[in-house]
């Protein structure tokens, strides 16, 4: 078993190292000190305009998970970018409250968002984000400014956003973005009760309960304890998640 877990990490890595480092301006709301932002891009081997994802990692910033899900929208036709709101502001953590918090990193998707509508063989009316915990609140923060006067700039908005177990504050009944939430019944981190009353009430949110399941139910690792939370990967809600992500955003994004 630990050999397997080895070459998996090992794979993961590699895949990590497959994406193209890039950096653009960051919006002028909540920007890193150099006003840059740094993210990896995995583009597919298919003529544009094609649809694209923005992935946000969680607090403890972007892990081979994300880029794993990176590697297998680009083999799916989606240009995905990896958006490293943490590097890009030279830190490792924001678990406790630190700096970039979920205002910075829905800020760093914006961000994102205008620098692929200027990216050629990219459809800017067809782009999705994707989070994980704290960049899942990002991508709750995002979806909702539709429904805000507020419009940074006349910048182009998201088509729709996957918010993984996140923190519910930010969920917002009035959004107008489509907007798929994978919760954690047993969360003790963030708490899925509120998302399900959005969900109750939006025209435009879809939630799902994994029973059972646990904070980080996608990430693989054994029953752990981390700042007083319980994580633990549970496969059966991993794969049914991942099949709700990956049709959600053919629905959303190609009209399938």
């Amino acid at each position: 078993m630990r050999t397997v877990a080895v070459l998996q990490a090992m794979l993961l890595t590699l895949v990590g190292c497959a994406g193209t480092r890039v950096d653009f301006p960051a919006t002028r709301v909540y920007p890193p000190a150099s006003g840059k932002l740094v993210a990896d891009v995995f583009r597919p081997d298919t003529p544009g305009p094609m649809p694209a994802v923005v992935l946000l990692g969680p607090c403890g910033g972007v892990t081979d998970h994300e880029y794993g899900w990176a590697a297998r929208l680009r083999d799916r036709g989606y240009l995905a970018i990896v958006v490293q709101s943490l590097a890009s502001r030279g830190v490792t953590n924001a678990c406790r409250g630190e700096v970039p918090q979920v205002p910075h990193v829905a800020a760093d998707a914006l961000a994102a968002l205008r620098w692929l509508s200027m990216q050629p063989g990219v459809d800017a009316t067809r782009v999705a984000v994707i989070g994980w915990s704290h960049g899942a609140g990002a991508a709750l923060d995002v979806s909702r400014l539709s429904a805000r006067d507020y419009d940074y700039e006349g910048w182009p908005r998201f088509r729709a956003a996957v918010a993984y177990y996140p923190p519910c504050e930010f969920a917002d009944v009035l959004t107008k973005t489509p907007t798929l939430i994978l919760l954690a019944e047993q969360d003790d981190w963030t708490p899925p009760g509120r998302c399900q009353g959005v969900e109750r009430d939006a025209e435009n949110v879809t939630a799902r309960m994994y029973a059972g399941a646990l904070h980080a139910f996608d990430q693989p690792g054994p029953l752990r304890t981390y700042l007083g939370h319980r994580l633990a990967y549970d496969p059966t809600a991993t794969n049914s998640a991942m099949q709700e992500t990956l049709g959600f955003l053919d629905r959303e994004l190609r009209g399938r």
